[in-house]
């Protein structure tokens, strides 16, 4: 057995294991992270978030959890590009059912964005020169994640076939 060959690359791997995803309940949060990750499981795009408030004891202020929608399936590709709108339309301050399909500036701006966020060096250049820092632009941002649960498919790694929700909401005005 090759120990080393075994372990190469292991000087390059992520810290933690798995995330910790939404669980039923209303959570506001702040974003701590958006990146696309090629891994395990395929293409990802990645939200990371820490807790500010939430309905769920699963989710305590202060907490961290993520959200990933895969990026290299065909039959989800298209829905999931539209969550991704509706996650970066929140954190800007837009309710994303606002939005109309005719309304292509906002499709773009929240493409542009998230392209950026995840290391787009075109979309990087593009809101450079508009003097945007488009990498941390969504960093910090808060909205509130509206998690529901499903029935769904029965699969070998969700054998109960629930399946959580996800729906992007503005972070709620301050009181």
């Amino acid at each position: 057995m090759d120990i080393d060959a075994i372990f190469s690359g292991m000087a390059g791997a992520d810290i933690g294991g798995g995330g910790n995803y939404f669980t039923k309940g209303l959570h506001d949060v702040s974003i701590t992270e958006i990146r696309a990750k090629d891994g395990y499981h395929g293409l990802s795009f990645i939200a990371g978030f820490k807790v500010d408030n939430s309905t769920s004891e699963k989710h305590p202020a202060d907490s961290t959890a993520s959200w990933v929608v895969k990026l290299d399936n065909p039959k989800t590709k298209v829905r999931n590009f539209g969550e991704i709108k509706a996650l970066v339309l929140a954190a800007l301050g837009i309710d994303p059912v606002s939005i109309k399909p005719a309304d292509v500036q906002a499709h773009e701006q929240a493409t542009l964005l998230a392209r950026a966020a995840c290391g787009s060096k075109a979309a990087l250049e593009e809101l450079k020169a508009k003097s945007i820092d488009g990498d941390k632009f969504l960093i910090g941002r808060k909205l509130r994640i509206e998690c529901t649960e499903v029935p769904g498919k029965v699969t070998e790694r969700n054998p109960s076939g629930i399946f959580t929700r996800h729906t992007f909401h503005p972070a709620p005005k301050a009181a």
